[in-house]
């Protein structure tokens, strides 16, 4: 697993705006030798304990791996935790569509890495030659704090790209089915 996950994200070495993205990419073993270097978003799990989940808890620099947080800010009680865990973000009554044209809120730290990932897309949008470690630096340096001892920010889309603060959202009613 962790052999794949190099070779996914292929961290260039001694990365820097001055080298080439396509001709720098490290040991030669990139599974996509063509394309810019890759971010992995993991979710941590849904186990509610600290028991280490994979691939998320491996130690790759352009990995990050992500739990679930609740309108509150607080971290779910169902996510996986531990000092392997980098970020959290919204996984916890997650409006989503579901089959028939309905919606649904969901739960769980599958609803928090597509968010996450679509952090990752912004920041990557902003600096496309980003390394992958420097992405999940930003992403975690620019995370809010949230009040847990454990997992102690959650991802910020806004600061992350260096945008203002969004105003409190209102509360959007959608005809939706509790799953």
């Amino acid at each position: 697993l962790e052999e794949v996950l190099e070779d996914t994200i292929c961290e260039p070495d001694d990365f820097s705006r001055d080298h080439d993205a396509d001709t720098d990419k490290g040991d030669g073993d990139c599974l996509f030798p063509d394309q810019q270097t890759i971010v992995v978003v993991a979710s941590a799990g849904n186990t509610g304990n600290q028991t280490p989940q994979y691939p998320a808890a491996e130690q790759e620099s352009g990995l990050i791996a992500v739990a679930a947080s609740t309108l509150t800010d607080t971290l779910a009680a169902f996510s996986t935790r531990g000092a392997w865990v980098q970020v959290a973000a919204p996984g916890a009554n997650v409006l989503s569509t579901v089959p028939g044209g309905e919606y649904a809120t969901w739960n769980g730290t599958s609803m928090s890495a597509p968010l996450t990932a679509g952090v990752v897309a912004l920041i990557r949008q902003q600096d496309a030659l980003l390394s992958p470690a420097g992405v999940v630096n930003r992403l975690v340096t620019t995370a809010a704090p949230i009040n847990d001892p454990m997992v102690t920010r959650r991802v910020d889309a806004a600061a992350a790209v260096d945008a203002p603060p969004l105003p409190p959202l209102l509360e959007l009613w959608l005809p939706h089915i509790q799953r």
